[in-house]
């Protein structure tokens, strides 16, 4: 039996999870349009999102980064969809289309969408043309890209319109109430351990609305445990 570190946090459904599952499930289910999720930073949005992908099948995850280009992009969904990343730009989103059309309800999961440059962004007007009813496509993002999105239509930028318009202009804020939160800091609390009604108050308390806070507090409390 393999025997658990103290560093090691074990993920629990919370709030944010399970709307996330159920959100992409159902993209999955019923691909249309650009299905666009914001969520505030450490509030296990990847974690969520990881753990979907590795549960079903057809889902895959991208994670993006400010210095990633359309190329790099399209070679990274290929490499999450276990395919081929040589080819022209063209070649490489035609092999997407291709793959995808050969697939039992995939869904593409885009994950911190809101770092990519406006001409990566734009790009997702194209694919999302080729991919309509085929395949689904699910933004993940912090609240930052409802600002970006409606700054880039006010201001008349080039695909923001239409990208917009791609979305239903809707963001799907996530994001726990108070009441969701404390509820989630006491699921993962228990799912790792820890029962102490007065401990988890004062973690709740601590952590400030950050689960990567929680979770320094869950090791250091586990640690400390141990010895």
């Amino acid at each position: 039996m393999t025997t658990k570190q103290p560093t090691d946090i074990v993920i629990a459904e919370t709030s944010v999870f399970k709307k996330i599952h159920a959100y992409t499930a159902n993209m999955q289910r019923y691909p249309r349009g650009i299905h666009s999720i914001v969520v505030n930073a450490s509030m296990g949005k990847s974690v969520a999102i990881t753990s979907y992908t590795e549960n079903q099948p057809n889902s895959y995850y991208i994670r993006c980064h400010r210095f990633m280009g359309v190329r790099l992009l399209f070679k990274e969904i290929l490499k999450a969809m276990g395919k081929d990343i040589a080819g022209s730009t063209i070649e490489l989103l035609n092999s997407i289309v291709r793959y995808t059309e050969l697939d039992n309800n995939p869904v593409l999961l885009i994950d911190e969408v809101d770092k990519l440059r406006d001409e990566v962004l734009e790009m997702f007007i194209d694919l999302e043309n080729k991919l309509h009813g085929k395949c689904g496509l699910v933004f993940l993002a912090t609240p930052y890209m409802r600002k970006r999105m409606e700054n880039g239509v006010a201001r008349n930028k080039r695909g923001f319109a239409e990208l917009y318009s791609r979305m239903r202009k809707i963001l799907w804020d996530i994001n726990p109430s108070k009441a969701e939160f404390k509820k989630d800091v006491e699921l993962i609390c228990y799912a790792n351990g820890i029962n102490d009604v007065g401990v988890i108050a004062e973690m709740h308390n601590k952590c400030d609305n950050d689960f990567r806070v929680l979770t320094d507090l869950i090791i250091a409390y586990k640690n400390k445990k141990q010895k």
